[in-house]
Parts: C-alpha cells; structure tokens; sequence
C-alpha cells in the first residue's frame, strides 16, 4: 500500500525551540486495516494519524483528536489549544491542556455533538484490523428454550432501582469526590449478588495519572474456554457540560442506563446459576466523557498481553424513546463488526420481539471504539442515532425525561442472550 504525506507541522514549545511534530497525517489507498504500519494511532476512512518516528510517549501527554469538526472552525478550535491538523468536517488533532479539556468538552456538547467526539491519543494503542466476528457456542438459527427462560427474567423493577440509585448521585463526573465513589459502590452490588459464588472475581481497575476515577471489572471464569472472554461494557461516569461539570449531572440515561443493563444481566446469571463456557467480563468503564480514558487503557492492556477476546458489546444510552417513536432496537454500524450486528439481530428477532436496524451513529461514539480500535468484534446496541436524548449532558438527564423502563429491558433482553449464545452454558 502506498502512503503519501499530507501534513508534517512543527510545534514550537516554550523554550522557543520548533521540533517537529509527534504526528503526521496521511493518505491511504483504500481501507485495508491490516496493511497500515504499526504507528498509526487512528483512523477516519482513508486518512490516518501516523507516530512519527522520533516522538516520545512526553509529545502526547496532551494530544486528542476531534472528530466530526464540521461544526467547528479552525479559529474556534484554538481557543481551547493548538490545532496540529485540520481536516474540514472529518477531524482535528489538537494539544490541549488538563485545563481546557472540559472546556472543549463543553463545547463540543454545545455544538450538538454527544460522547467519544474527544479522543485521546495514546502513543502505545495503535490501530489493529478490525476483528473476526466471534462464533457463537449456542446454534442461532432458532430460540433455546434456557435463554427464553433467562431473559423472560429480566426485572424493569431492578433495572429502575439501579437508574435511581446512579442519577440520585450529585455527579458521577471522573474528578469529583462522588464520581470517585461509584466503581465502589457497583461493587458492592455486585458482590451482593454473586455471594457464594468463587468463580465470580470484581476488581476495580486504577488508571493512574490518566484518572482518579477508577473503572470495575467483574469477571466470570469460564468453565470450559476460560481463556476466552466476551465483553459487556458501559461507561460509569456522567457529566453536565451545559451547566458546567461541577453542576448536578444525574446520568440517567448516559449513562446510568447502561451500568443497569449491565448490572441486571450479572443478577440473571447469578439468579439461574449460569456457569458459562467462556470467561464473561462485565466492564463499568472510567472517565469515557474526558476522551474513553477507561476503556481506552483496558482495551489496550488486553491487547499487549494477547487476551481472546471474542467479542464485545457497549450499552451506553439504551433508555430513552421519543414521543410516538415506535418501540425498536437500534445497533450502531461505525467502529463495529456488521457480522456481529447481524447475529445480534437474531436474537432479538428470537428473545426481544421487536424491530430492530442498523443505523450509523454521526454525532458521537462510546467506549466500544476502544475495543474496535484495538481489532477486537464489537457491538453498540443504542437508542434512535438519529433521534437520541438531547437532555444528555445536563442536569435534565432524569428517570422523568428519559423512561422508558420497557425499552431498556428489552436492550438488557438482547444482552442476556448474546451472553449465553456466545458465553455458552
């Protein structure tokens, strides 16, 4: 494949003194992910942001990328730091200090633009080829009559207590005193639920310097392939851009609805006494509103030490219908496997009973493109992307203004099932 250079800045640093810059841009010749070299650090279609030979992990202490800056000048993008490269209405690279992130966060949310619009760079998580979709233990042709049985189970009564607890909290903002507190108290409840259990590990994971807050992972061993893991994922914190971050941010449906989700399926397992084939992990990731701090660190230590993971599936958003919007199940077709999508489509033709699409997500993304990022299969079940909540991001993200409980246990539904389609019993 054929590379040819688009853009090579400098940045001039304090002392006075132009280096050039960490990263170049470049060209392309088609999508072939598994031909790109090992530096490159991200990808829009056929443009990609390329390591430069020289740089050090110091250079991208600051670096983020924007993406989907149609909305955005280059003048009003440096405001909030140094614009290295501009590619109009595809993305930016940009330095950007801790001070100014928010603010640029807040932005992007002013403009329209929900989560995963900021990306950080990191010099140690490259590009991989997007992953085989993963084959399921369970045949898919028709419905089993064990998972009926489980996801019949799903409780809208626990699904709503665990939306109150989360959206009752001031914030569950990555820097403040409560946000520190929330991967503790998910541990708790899911400690609760798996007493007795010692195949069940729950361990929360410390980002060091990239975040205080800390992310959750809950493991189920494997009784047959327990090197081999499937991924539930969802983002744990939440945050007011439209107020300011420090303002009451209550989450409920981003995402407090997907930590329940999350959180009902481990109770269904737990209830049934599920002891899958396959090692099962359900994540509650870190900071994913700052740039998908969390998944980003979790995905890429999963890769470095070659972890089989089969597939993964992100509920982030999965609570809220617009008025005489017909109920409906919508799977996200950027940054995720379209086989897997496929598959899942079969089981909630089998276990959801609702119509279900795939639709391509333009105004954000979540912590899934992590995943996708690092070549693992990957899913994104998620309300209308056309229609989503708009009183995300502000104190207005209540029970009151998202709810609809049905629609999230019907997206907890096809959870349940993908768990025991391709986790096995």
């Amino acid at each position: 494949m054929r590379w040819s250079t688009l853009v090579a800045a400098l940045l001039t640093f304090g002392s006075g003194s132009a280096f050039a810059a960490p990263i170049q841009v470049v060209r392309q010749a088609g999508s072939q992910y598994s031909a790109l070299p090992q530096e490159v650090l991200y990808t829009d279609g056929d443009l990609a942001v390329v390591r430069q030979p020289e740089a050090v992990v110091a250079d991208f202490a600051d670096l983020f990328v924007v993406n989907m800056v149609n909305r955005l000048s280059a003048d009003s993008l440096q405001a909030f730091g140094d614009v290295l490269h501009l590619t109009p209405a595809r993305f930016a690279v940009m330095r950007v200090s801790p001070e100014q992130v928010e603010a640029l966060a807040a932005k992007l949310h002013s403009e329209g633009l929900a989560c995963g619009v900021l990306t950080k760079l990191n010099p140690e998580f490259t590009v991989s080829a997007p992953g085989a979709a993963p084959t399921p233990l369970l045949p898919l042709a028709q419905a089993d009559a064990r998972v009926s049985k489980l996801t019949a189970a799903v409780s809208e009564a626990s699904l709503k207590e665990l939306i109150s607890t989360l959206a009752a909290l001031p914030t569950r903002f990555e820097s403040t005193e409560s946000g520190g507190g929330v991967a503790a108290l998910l541990a708790a409840k899911y400690r609760a639920l798996a007493a007795g259990r010692n195949d069940v590990t729950i361990v929360p994971y410390d980002h060091g310097r990239s975040t205080a807050q800390h992310s959750l992972v809950v493991r189920i061993l494997g009784s047959k392939f327990p090197d081999e893991i499937l991924v539930l994922g969802s983002h744990l914190d939440s945050v007011n851009w439209r107020d300011g971050r420090s303002e009451r941010a209550p989450g409920a449906d981003d995402n407090a609805s997907g930590t329940a989700t999350n959180l009902e399926i481990f109770r269904l397992l737990m209830a049934q006494g599920v002891r899958p084939q396959r090692t099962v992990e359900i994540h509650a990731y870190a900071a994913e509103e700052i740039g998908l701090v969390g998944s980003q660190d979790i995905a890429n230590a999963y890769r470095r030490r070659g972890a089989k993971v089969v597939g993964m599936l992100q509920y982030d958003m999965d609570f809220y219908r617009a008025e005489g919007e017909e109920p409906k199940v919508w799977l996200v077709s950027n940054n995720t496997s379209r086989p897997l999508n496929q598959m899942l489509g079969q089981l909630i033709d089998h276990y959801v009973g609702l119509p279900w699409q795939e639709r391509y997500l333009s105004g954000g993304s979540s912590d899934h493109a992590s995943w996708y990022r690092a070549g693992f299969a990957t899913a994104f079940p998620f309300e209308d992307p056309y229609n989503y909540n708009h009183n995300i991001h502000s104190a207005d993200d209540t029970a009151d203004n998202s709810g609809d409980y049905a629609l999230v246990a019907a997206y907890t539904k096809l959870g349940a099932a993908y768990v025991l389609h391709f986790a096995g019993l």
